[in-house]
């Protein structure tokens, strides 16, 4: 019996249209992260368009819509008057304390008069890391990484955050995100491709993420096999065990 092909699919961008979900929930999450500043409601709307942070998601380096995110955050940092970081132990009243100290006026001035603002503060400051926003970016959900929380609290409602991360959310409470996306592959293609060859998933997604649109879609019958940022992590982990 002829072994049959292997075909390995992206998920995002190729099975599911993620351009009303992931990406711009990593606007609103940047919207929602200067929130607590005085001025926040000077801020456009939209803050940027969708094709402009394009343009920082393929300068390349990040893997994941979290690390996009703190990256527009630092971008748009450098234009923000901020005074020294707020030096409460508790990570959401540090959070939130230093961003009521924080001027955006600059900020407000300058997404409202220029094209591409994202386009033109990579340029000029290329990869940029405040260490305030780096000390919140660390951990997980419910353990201090405040820039992640707001992102899946987003992404996934209020719902499917609880039911992911086992708490309440600490901010958002309207309909995820992840409700917004759309089946960009016809299943009539996905039968006929299954049906000579093995179908895969490799995706950057977590797990619980990949799960919830092959159920949604009723996809999980062509896909036998899924890999998802879960299986790195674990793989990254297993190396380090046995290589240090």
């Amino acid at each position: 019996m002829k072994p049959k092909n292997l075909i390995v699919f992206d998920m995002d961008g190729v099975i599911i249209d993620v351009s009303n979900s992931y990406r711009d929930v990593v606007r609103q999450t940047t919207r929602q992260f200067f929130s607590p500043a005085a001025a926040a409601k000077q801020l456009p709307e939209p803050l940027f368009e969708l094709s402009d942070l394009a343009v920082v998601k393929q300068s390349g380096g990040l893997n994941n819509d979290w690390d996009l995110t703190v990256a527009v955050i630092n971008l748009l940092f450098t234009l923000v008057d901020a005074l020294k970081a707020h030096e409460s132990r508790d990570p959401w009243a540090r959070y939130r304390q230093t961003m009521r100290q924080c001027n955006l006026n600059r900020l407000a001035d300058f997404l409202a008069s220029t094209d591409n603002p994202m386009r033109s503060l990579l340029n000029q400051w290329g990869k940029k890391e405040h260490p305030f926003i780096a000390g919140i970016y660390r951990g997980d959900v419910g353990s201090g990484n405040i820039i992640k929380q707001i992102f899946q609290e987003i992404y996934l409602g209020p719902a499917l955050f609880k039911s992911t991360y086992h708490m309440e959310p600490e901010i958002y409470r309207e309909e995820g995100y992840i409700l917004r996306e759309k089946l960009l592959v016809d299943r009539s293609i996905l039968t006929e491709l299954s049906q000579k060859n093995m179908l895969a998933i490799a995706t950057g997604r977590p797990g619980s993420e990949a799960e919830y649109p092959l159920k949604h879609f009723r996809l999980k019958q062509f896909f036998p096999v899924v890999l998802t940022l879960d299986d790195c992590v674990r793989e990254e982990k297993r190396i380090f065990a046995q290589e240090g």
